[in-house]
C-alpha cells in the first residue's frame, strides 16, 4: 500500500467513524419531553402493581380496595410496553402545572374483612403501585 492509498484509507475510516458517532442518539415514540402550560391538567397514569418476590403483576384496577376514576381512558402503549406488561389508565387526581396543592381526599374506601386481608397480603408480598406523570 503507497502512501496515497494510505491517506485515502484514512479519510474514509475518519469519516465513518464521524458518522457513526453522530448516530448514536435515538427517540423512542412516547418519551420525548412534553411542556405544559400553566395552570393546565398533568395526567398522572397508574399503571400495574407488581412484586419482586411473587412475579405476579395485577393491573391497578383489578384491586378491589383503590378509588377508581368515574370512567376509565386507557392510555395508548408502544411495543416496548405491552411487552413489559404496562397497562396505563388515568388515575382520578387532579394535578395542574405551576399550581400548589395541599393533600386533599380522592375518595373514601370502607374495607371489607376480606379487602383487608388481600390488602395485608399486598404489604406482606412487598407490592409496590407504579405511577407515571
Amino acid at each position: 500500500m503507497n502512501l496515497q492509498e494510505s491517506r485515502l484509507t484514512l479519510a474514509w475510516s475518519l469519516l465513518t467513524l464521524s458518522l457513526l458517532s453522530s448516530c448514536a442518539a435515538f427517540s423512542l415514540p412516547g418519551t420525548a419531553a412534553r411542556a405544559f402550560k400553566w395552570n393546565e391538567s398533568v395526567p398522572l397514569l397508574v399503571n400495574k402493581i407488581f412484586s419482586y418476590r411473587t412475579q405476579l403483576p395485577y393491573t391497578y384496577d383489578d384491586l378491589s380496595f383503590v378509588c377508581k376514576p368515574q370512567s376509565i381512558h386507557w392510555e395508548g402503549l408502544n411495543l416496548g410496553e405491552v411487552l413489559q406488561g404496562d397497562r396505563l389508565m388515568r388515575s382520578g387526581h387532579d394535578i395542574r402545572m405551576a399550581q400548589n396543592m395541599v393533600c386533599s381526599t380522592l375518595c373514601t374506601v370502607s374495607l371489607t374483612e376480606e379487602q383487608s386481608k388481600e390488602l395485608r397480603e399486598y404489604i406482606y408480598y412487598g407490592y409496590k403501585a407504579e405511577w407515571q406523570i
